[in-house]
């Protein structure tokens, strides 16, 4: 029955860790670059995943809701803006159409991937391969972007023509 509550208390903390992310995450950006943001935001997301795989107690389950809403509530703002700033200001509106498409696949085809997993081997072990898989997302995130991230330091970068 604990756990039922925690499970509860995950959705609000998550919920209000996103609310917090989005006040600080797009400030930071601004200034330090995108890697400063998108790198923890990722390794707290990936964080969150463990504790849930791991979860020995309700308490480790609600640290899981703030981790995960920190780290989601933070990518989300931000690669919106680092794909909106990767194009031409006339692609822009297309550029971020595409990511919310994507965004929303993910979404509704997770459910089917997810589903199976958790009926053949538990929740457990879905939770780490859910880690596992936004862990990798740290690789690609630097190959695509993450080593050309040029605003170290800066306000803002020239858009591509």
């Amino acid at each position: 029955l604990e756990m039922v509550h925690a499970a509860s208390a995950y959705f609000v903390v998550c919920a209000v860790a996103v609310l917090v992310s989005r006040f600080f995450a797009g400030r930071i950006q601004d200034r330090r670059g995108d890697n400063v943001v998108v790198y923890p935001a990722i390794l707290l997301y990936t964080a969150s995943l463990v504790l849930l795989a791991w979860a020995p107690s309700p308490a480790v389950v609600v640290l899981s809701g703030v981790l995960a809403g920190l780290g989601f509530g933070s990518i989300l703002p931000v690669l919106q803006a680092v794909v909106a700033a990767a194009v031409p200001p006339h692609r822009v509106s297309i550029a971020v159409s595409t990511f919310f498409i994507l965004m929303d696949s993910g979404f509704g085809l997770s459910p089917l991937l997810l589903g199976p997993m958790v009926e053949l081997w538990g929740y457990r072990p879905m939770y780490w391969i859910c880690a596992a898989v936004v862990a990798g997302t740290l690789a690609l995130y630097w190959a695509l972007h993450g080593r050309h991230d040029v605003r170290q330091g800066t306000a803002r970068r020239p858009r591509r023509s």
